[in-house]
């Protein structure tokens, strides 16, 4: 079952009715994963100090970007209701385009030239135990569970990286320096090719099977 046909089927148990203008979307998502392309030179990712957030920016920038285009078959300009449903139905989508996410990524990263997050920043005791945290990040990702409406990749990697942290630091670290070494443990493993497709791997053969 694909991801987004779970979300409606759980929209449709609650009895929820979509609104004309998410059902607009939803039928024209090809022609919106062209506006994404299109909105990613228009948000910055100097201003951004990690992926994700870049990702979501873009996202929001590609939405008005599209109703702008479409006012005239679209019913109005979305609510800020319907936009967050129109951001969770194409993250969905997204986790699935490898192509389109390899993209926007690299772009990213080709325009980003600062690091996620400044290494002196981080403990040097930390910045040690990096392979270690890395092997667990890895470990975890293969026990971690997706359930159906799991939103992204990078909603999968970030909980990856949350509980190798926490398991190794036992709750030592206050959430200032936790946030700090979550980070710069996410740039890495951004950065490092085998590393992150091992983990695009694990999340697609887990998604495959639900």
């Amino acid at each position: 079952m694909e991801l987004n046909e779970s979300i409606d089927r759980i929209i449709e148990v609650m009895g929820i009715n979509e609104s004309r203008n998410v059902e607009f979307f939803k039928r024209r998502q090809k022609m919106f994963s062209e506006k994404v392309l299109s909105a990613m030179p228009y948000v910055s990712p100097i201003s951004h100090d990690n992926f994700r957030d870049y990702v979501d920016d873009v996202i929001d920038e590609a939405i008005t970007m599209f109703f702008l285009h479409h006012i005239d078959e679209a019913e109005s300009l979305p609510s800020p209701e319907e936009r967050g449903r129109m951001h969770l139905i194409f993250s969905n989508t997204l986790a699935r385009d490898k192509d389109l996410f390899e993209t926007i990524r690299s772009y990213f990263y080709r325009k980003n030239h600062h690091p996620r997050m400044n290494e002196s920043k981080v403990n040097n005791s930390l910045k040690r135990r990096i392979p270690e945290l890395i092997k667990s990040v890895v470990n975890i990702a293969e026990i971690l569970h997706v359930p159906r409406w799991y939103d992204s990749f990078l909603g999968f990697m970030e909980t990856a990286v949350f509980h190798a942290i926490r398991n190794a630091e036992e709750g030592e670290l206050d959430q200032e320096t936790f946030d700090r070494v979550q980070y710069y443990l996410m740039g890495i493993i951004e950065r490092d090719d085998e590393l992150y497709k091992k983990l695009r791997d694990i999340f697609d053969r887990k998604i495959s099977r639900l």
